[in-house]
């Protein structure tokens, strides 16, 4: 789990699972990012996600976190005549991306909408 690589970051410091202070928890990750550096997976282990982000606020609207080890890899947004024109997403991934030697077992394209949060 993720908890399991992580090492733990997630328990407070009385032994209690994720349900512990999220600002105590928060600030140990700090504080060990700071004395160890950022916590790195094995090679060719990822963690990819498409973020969608308020424009104004900065905010996070949408998170999709991509399974199965792909790496985004490249994005683009396309209009296709098929689809009236309409602006969509493109994004590249690689399953089991390995960058020295390069290789992968696979590549995908994941195509999005954009739709508004106010459903217009």
């Amino acid at each position: 789990t993720k908890k399991s690589r992580r090492g733990g970051a997630a328990d407070g410091a009385d032994g209690d699972s994720a349900g512990g202070d999220a600002a105590f928890d928060a600030a140990a990750v700090a504080e060990r990012e700071r004395a160890l550096g950022r916590p790195r997976a094995a090679a060719g282990q990822w963690a990819s996600c498409v973020r969608v982000l308020d424009a104004v606020t900065g905010e996070t609207t949408q998170l999709i976190e991509l399974d199965n080890n792909e790496c985004a890899v490249s994005l683009a947004v396309c209009r296709f005549a098929s689809r009236d024109n309409e602006p969509l997403l493109v994004v590249g991934t690689a399953a089991n991306l390995q960058l020295t030697p390069r290789r992968a077992d696979g590549a995908f394209l994941h195509v999005y909408r954009f739709v508004d949060s106010d459903g217009a």
